[in-house]
């Protein structure tokens, strides 16, 4: 296995298991949706406390290993510093907050896995919850936590 072969092959399970890990907390949030955790943005596309959470985790995962990350709740302010924990205008109910310690202690603890792992040259997408409407309404049981890679060749 050639090096980038290994360093993108790395990368891609690194990224898996911090979906999998991640998807506790957005089962957690899912049991629990409701008129609190969810609205419905400018551009009538729905959002949850579950987007903006995702979106935020994955983006300390990989904040100072890639060159950039896009996100699609790029605007969701998220507030995990001090209580009440905010994402948007949306309150996180504190029967989330010790996964979401837990979810954010695990993306630490695989960031030291991708430091000096070469992947400055990369940008990183990131659609936290593809499937919110389902997921907002309830209508859905599934829902993917989708991650793209890019270099400058595309």
């Amino acid at each position: 296995m050639d090096n980038v072969q290994g360093r993108l092959t790395k990368l891609v399970h690194i990224s898996k298991r911090a979906c999998d890990q991640l998807g506790t907390l957005v089962r957690s949030i899912y049991s629990s949706i409701d008129e609190q955790t969810a609205t419905v943005k400018q551009d009538k596309s729905a959002f949850t406390i579950a987007d903006g959470l995702v979106q935020e985790l994955l983006s300390e995962l990989f904040e100072g290993k890639v060159k950039t990350i896009v996100g699609e709740e790029d605007d969701a302010q998220v507030r995990l510093d001090r209580r009440p924990m905010t994402v948007g205008s949306l309150c996180v109910p504190e029967q989330h907050e010790r996964i979401i310690e837990r979810s954010r202690r695990g993306m630490q603890e695989l960031g030291r896995e991708l430091e000096d792992g070469g992947y400055q040259d990369l940008t990183v997408f990131i659609d936290p919850i593809d499937g919110t409407r389902e997921f907002s309404t309830k209508k859905g049981e599934q829902c993917s936590i989708c991650i793209g890679f890019s270099d400058g060749g595309g």
